[in-house]
């Protein structure tokens, strides 16, 4: 469809393409920054909560005027859905440039259910196909990882339990894992999402974190979800040591709140359809 700049349509998917860092020759320094408050709204259901914000970490307006947009985005959001949601000429930059991308409503709820909550060691993985026993086994080469010169880092122990999980795993090799979830975007064997499900690899990229772990179970929470996660090189010294392996709850809003990005999988994994 052929528009003008000045289009409201227009507009408003250029506002949604900045947020999301997919505009092309962007000033420096900000699409990388704006990208959390993309996913934070993407993946918040309170109006207010999402306006509050946009104006906080994207406008920056640093005046009184907070609650009078809070106010504007409730009527346009009455607006929009006595309209029928919208236009279909306006839509979010994940849909429209991520392949196999899904949303924050489409969480699956259930469990694996055999991630031990009682050791800090990797030893319980002896027991699986890994046969991970003692400090210095790294399991099979087929994780593509140097487990004997990095150590038990979080990005090995995600590897190693999707492996286990799943069956296979291809390694990324994407530079952190915290920053899977955005590398992963777009590329054809891997599904992302802002919808936890059970067997799903999450990462932490936001606000200055550098993380991934694997989600044992999702349930309902007020705040959305819940998800119960182990992971590797937790509350250690950034080594990956030995006794790095961890198990915990994160509601949705905890997760956010400690930099999450979202969520991945494999399209092979035939478990996760």
């Amino acid at each position: 469809m052929d528009m003008k700049w000045s289009d409201g349509r227009v507009q408003t998917q250029l506002l949604v393409d900045e947020l999301a860092g997919q505009v092309v020759d962007p000033p420096a320094g900000t699409t990388e920054s704006y990208r959390n408050v993309y996913d934070f709204i993407n993946a918040s259901s309170d109006v207010e909560e999402a306006t509050a914000y946009f104006f906080q970490n994207f406008e920056g307006a640093g005046d009184a005027s907070g609650p009078q947009r809070i106010a504007y985005a409730k009527e346009w959001l009455e607006i929009i859905r006595k309209n029928g949601g919208g236009t279909q000429t306006v839509v979010s930059a994940s849909s429209s440039s991520s392949c196999g991308s899904s949303g924050d409503g489409n969480a699956v709820y259930g469990g694996l259910g055999d991630a031990p909550t009682n050791t800090r060691n990797f030893g319980w993985m002896c027991d699986t196909k890994l046969k991970i026993c003692h400090d210095g086994d790294c399991g099979t080469e087929l994780l593509n990882y140097n487990c004997a010169a990095y150590g038990y880092q979080c990005y090995w122990y995600w590897l190693a339990r999707s492996y286990v999980v799943h069956g296979s795993v291809t390694n990324p090799m994407t530079a952190t894992g915290g920053g899977l979830y955005d590398e992963l975007q777009g590329l054809p064997e891997w599904t992302t999402s802002t919808a936890p499900r059970p067997g799903a690899g999450a990462s932490f990229g936001r606000n200055g974190a550098n993380h991934v772990v694997f989600v044992e179970k999702v349930e309902q929470d007020p705040s959305g979800w819940k998800i119960f996660i182990s992971e590797g090189n937790y509350n250690t010294d950034g080594s990956g040591p030995w006794e790095g392996y961890n198990t915990r709850w994160l509601t949705k809003d905890q997760f956010y709140g400690e930099g999450g990005s979202g969520f991945f999988w494999m399209k092979q994994w035939k478990d996760m359809d």
